[in-house]
């Protein structure tokens, strides 16, 4: 959807511009000399983002989106600013569609973060020692946030301290399959076969794959000797 967007605004921005082919040979006024400094903006703002945080700067995100809206919304290059407005309906339409986008981005920014009280909450009440409040808070978080594997995390601990392994085991489990090109699920699981089901031979396998994900993990690479010397040790 990302790259859509992208050449979807590097279209809208090439006519603003007059880059493509029916505007060569214009004269390069001072408006098209503008639309050109605020298009360069918006790309090094997002040759930036690739290898930086810049995108997570407020002031910095919403001037290069002020900057790409202005040239996306200029229009061709041979129509005067400003001349032939789209009809009501279409401008209408246009608003209700860019109205529903912001209210799935904001749900989208709101849930993580209630996923993140109830996670909050999940601790607070196992350190009270109910640990029923607790899962019933963990599996709110989880349920708030289902791309997330870390209530999943937090719900294998506390099923673990209940001392239900097997639960944590399935938890840590389904973590796997939602995340399975992530080492740290794959970690967590190696980890609990190793020291709380006392599994070395079960637990090479997920610390292999690991690994594999993410060679230079020292957690990973501690918990796969520790593995392996006590396999060697029977």
């Amino acid at each position: 959807v990302s790259l859509a967007l992208l050449a979807a605004w590097l279209l809208a921005a090439a006519r603003s511009i007059g880059l493509v082919r029916t505007a060569r040979g214009r004269p390069w006024s001072s408006e098209r000399v503008g639309l050109l400094t605020l298009a360069a903006t918006v790309v090094v703002f997002g040759v930036s983002s690739l290898v930086d945080w810049t995108w997570s700067v407020p002031a910095t995100a919403m001037l290069a989106l002020l900057c790409a809206g202005w040239v996306a919304g200029r229009g061709p290059l041979d129509r005067a600013a400003g001349t032939r407005p789209r009809p009501r309906a279409e401008r209408l339409g246009l608003a209700g569609g860019l109205a529903v986008l912001a209210l799935a981005m904001a749900w989208a920014i709101w849930q993580p973060l209630r996923s993140d009280r109830a996670a909050d909450a999940a601790a607070a009440a196992l350190e009270r020692g109910d640990a029923t409040r607790a899962l019933s808070e963990i599996r709110t978080a989880h349920d708030r946030n289902p791309p997330s594997v870390e209530p999943l995390f937090d719900r294998a601990v506390i099923e673990q301290s209940t001392g239900d392994d097997g639960a944590a085991r399935a938890t840590l489990e389904q973590a796997v399959a939602l995340q399975p090109a992530n080492p740290e699920t794959w970690r967590q699981l190696g980890e609990l076969e190793l020291t709380a089901l006392r599994d070395p031979r079960a637990a090479l396998g997920p610390l292999a794959a690991s690994l594999y994900l993410d060679p230079r993990s020292r957690a990973g690479l501690a918990d796969y000797d520790a593995a392996r010397r006590r396999l060697e040790r029977g």
